[in-house]
């Protein structure tokens, strides 16, 4: 990474202009300049620069509802890689899951359903998107997908 000197008054503009409190102002700048995360260079150990891989955006129920792929109380069914005692369905509520009365995000959701099924995912990471389904068989990952290349 390379190093800039600048005046106090960019310093402070750049301190006014962040988002958050602990975000640097290389941040703030790759924001303010509209530089896509996948443009940003990385120096690797052996000194060449490659480009720093963009992780994907987490997956937005209320995006997907406001583009019209999923819509507001749709069922989405949850579906895992071993049989389960019974079926698990949940609404689409306000960019949430709604089950038994009370909203969980897709992830949350799927450990509690887990927890409830006596089944675990050891390492704890439970990526929801990928385990609920619409009406037609895709998942909420695929969609999510779908709507991120259209965006590109």
């Amino acid at each position: 990474m390379r190093k800039i000197d600048v005046d106090d008054e960019v310093f402070e503009y750049l301190k006014r202009k962040s988002i958050w409190k602990d975000q640097s102002p290389n941040d703030t700048l790759i924001r303010l300049l509209g530089i896509k995360k996948k443009q940003v260079l990385k120096t690797i150990a052996n000194g060449t620069q490659v480009f720093r891989p963009q992780k994907s955006p987490a997956v937005n129920l209320q995006m997907l509802v406001d583009i019209a792929m999923l819509q507001e109380g749709q069922e989405l069914i949850f579906k895992y890689k071993r049989k389960l005692s019974k079926r698990y369905v949940a609404n689409v509520v306000n960019g949430a899951l709604l089950w038994n009365g009370e909203t969980y995000s897709m992830s949350k959701l799927v450990a509690q359903i887990l927890k409830t099924e006596g089944d675990d995912i050891p390492s704890g990471a439970y990526r929801g998107p990928v385990y609920w389904y619409n009406n037609k068989g895709r998942s909420v990952k695929d969609l999510w997908k779908q709507y991120l290349m259209t965006e590109k």
